[in-house]
């Protein structure tokens, strides 16, 4: 799912996502067949879930979460997981030994897997809607954890 080595990477924020919701249906498409040629990829980042969630309105969730699957993003890990990847390539090339950082820009499945602490079934797509259900459902907790 990664970029591929031709790809640009387009790094999005939330407004951007809205505005691309809200935007006439030519300049979506437009959008849609960049992110589908591989040329460009739009990254977001696992709190783009949260915004998703928090939509004052089911249907506002649901109609930016097709949004953002339509786009077909690649997602970067929570900012732990960069650190750590980060310290080890220092350490590794420190010692002068090889190391193969992971993909920083990966599916949406693996970066909620590694969030929740559990593997991801080989080859299972997700949606930005699964996810922003589920977070909706359990809103309460995660905002507990934010305060």
């Amino acid at each position: 799912m990664g970029p591929s080595r031709a790809s640009t990477l387009v790094y999005c924020d939330h407004n951007f996502l809205i505005g691309l919701r809200d935007a006439v249906q030519p300049y979506r498409e437009s959008v849609q067949r960049a992110a589908g040629t591989g040329h460009v990829t739009f990254v977001l980042n696992p709190w783009t879930l949260v915004e998703v969630a928090r939509a004052r309105e089911e249907l506002a969730m649901v109609r930016l979460g097709q949004t953002i699957d339509g786009i077909r993003p690649g997602w970067l890990p929570e900012r732990g997981w960069l650190q750590q990847h980060e310290v080890a390539a220092r350490f590794f090339e420190y010692l002068k030994v090889s190391y193969a950082r992971p993909n920083l820009v990966r599916p949406l499945g693996e970066v909620a897997a590694e969030l929740c602490g559990t593997a991801v079934p080989i080859g299972r797509l997700y949606s930005t809607i699964q996810f922003a259900a589920l977070l909706r459902a359990n809103m309460g907790p995660i905002e507990s954890t934010l305060a």
